[in-house]
C-alpha cells in the first residue's frame, strides 16, 4: 500500500498529498481470535464458555466454506482440529450446567 502511495504522489507531481487508507483492527474480529485461542482449563463459567463456542463456530463455518472451495489438506485438519475443541467445549458447559442445577 505504502508503495502505490508513493508512486500515485510521483505522478500526481510536487506539493500534492495523498491520503492512504489506515486500516484499524475490528474489535470483534480481535474478541473472537481471541476466544479461539482460549483454552479449556480457562473456562470457568457458562457466559466464558457460550462465547468461545459461539466463536469457533463462526470461524468454523468460515473455514469450512474456504476450504472446501480450495481443498486444502492443512485447512481440513485445522477444521477437524477445532471441530475437537467445541466438541470438548461443549462437553465442559454440559458439566457446568448440571452442577448449576444440582446446587
Amino acid at each position: 500500500m505504502a508503495m502505490i502511495t508513493i508512486a500515485l504522489a510521483r505522478l500526481m507531481g510536487p506539493g500534492t498529498v495523498v491520503v492512504a487508507p489506515v486500516y484499524a483492527p475490528d474489535p470483534e474480529k480481535e474478541v473472537n481470535r481471541q476466544l479461539r485461542k482460549l483454552k479449556l482449563e480457562e473456562c470457568r463459567d457458562l457466559r466464558q464458555l457460550n462465547a468461545a463456542i459461539a466463536a469457533l463456530e463462526k470461524a468454523q463455518e468460515r473455514d469450512m466454506y474456504g476450504a472446501l472451495e480450495k481443498a486444502q489438506e492443512r485447512d481440513l485438519a485445522q477444521i477437524e482440529k477445532r471441530a475437537e475443541k467445541i466438541r470438548s467445549l461443549r462437553a465442559e458447559r454440559s458439566r457446568l450446567e448440571d452442577e448449576q442445577q444440582q446446587q
